[in-house]
């Protein structure tokens, strides 16, 4: 299951999503967080914040989060949500 908490910048995104996992891992084991800045910076922060980059990195966020959802990992992602067109991608392919 891919749960995703979309909103504007600072917003609380990330507050709420730590808590929720925080929550969740009292039990189930196999939750991770995706947060949107993390994962910029994880994979090199070779994006900046661009409406281009800020696509992309919104890509590599769904992407990661089907291949967990894939593995039986449950997921929480915060991110920024400019992009209907990735909301519906994560309905489309996403478990809810």
């Amino acid at each position: 299951m891919v749960i995703w908490l979309v909103g504007l910048s600072g917003a609380g995104k990330s507050t709420l999503a730590k808590e929720i996992v925080a929550l969740a891992r009292e039990r189930i084991p196999n939750v991770v967080l995706l947060d949107g800045d993390s994962l910029r910076e994880a994979l090199g922060n070779d994006l900046g914040h661009t409406i281009k980059d800020r696509k992309r990195n919104a890509e590599r966020l769904c992407g990661l989060g089907k291949l967990l959802d894939g593995q039986g990992i449950h997921v929480v992602c915060a991110v920024l949500s400019l992009f209907p067109e990735s909301r519906e991608w994560n309905r489309k392919h996403l478990k809810s």
